[in-house]
């Protein structure tokens, strides 16, 4: 069991009407084949999302795992270099560097005052070291190109017919990051 399971977070809600059946099978060691059954109601649902939090996809989780797997003087360099790749996108926006950039800004907003600990399971288990400043306004502008077309990761929520509350978090990520000089 990782150690953020252990910590209480906040409430979730729910988008998806079967991810408590697939936490409870998680529990029980299921975790990588559940990860990879997700139901598809109507349009073209985000591949391996059952959720619409910022690690709740396959590539965030890996890419937690990828700092973990850091040394902890590396980090900030992994998380600058998801956010300036975004942010470098001319065409077409990939969604797996989408999800990296969205969940590197999850992480400099939870250094932020009013920003919200990561406490899901697949969030990273090594400590993020403290963040420079400057990484808010580059997680402002990584966002901000997340949600402008050509964005393959915005147009996969789009189509899931959860887009409005995936869009809402990152509203709500933003806000945080700019409030706090980003």
């Amino acid at each position: 069991m990782r150690r953020q399971d252990l910590a209480p977070g906040p409430v979730r809600q729910e988008s998806d009407p079967v991810a408590p059946a697939r936490r409870v099978a998680e529990d029980e060691g299921d975790h990588q084949q559940e990860r990879h059954q997700q139901p598809h109601r109507g349009g073209r649902a985000p591949q391996h999302t059952g959720d619409s939090g910022h690690f709740d996809n396959d590539t965030a989780a890996d890419f937690s795992g990828t700092l973990d797997g850091a040394a902890e003087s590396e980090r900030t360099g992994i998380l600058r270099e998801a956010l300036l790749r975004t942010i470098s996108a001319v065409e077409y926006l990939d969604s797996d560097e989408a999800a990296e950039a969205v969940a590197a800004a999850a992480l400099i907003a939870a250094q932020c005052p009013g920003g919200a600990l990561v406490t899901t399971s697949y969030g990273q288990d090594e400590p993020i070291p403290a963040l420079p400043e400057e990484l808010r306004g580059q997680a402002v502008r990584a966002l901000d190109r997340v949600l402008v077309k050509p964005s393959e990761l915005a147009e996969l929520w789009d189509g899931s017919g959860s887009g409005e509350v995936w869009r809402a978090g990152l509203a709500e990520l933003r806000a945080v990051l700019v409030a706090a000089g980003g």
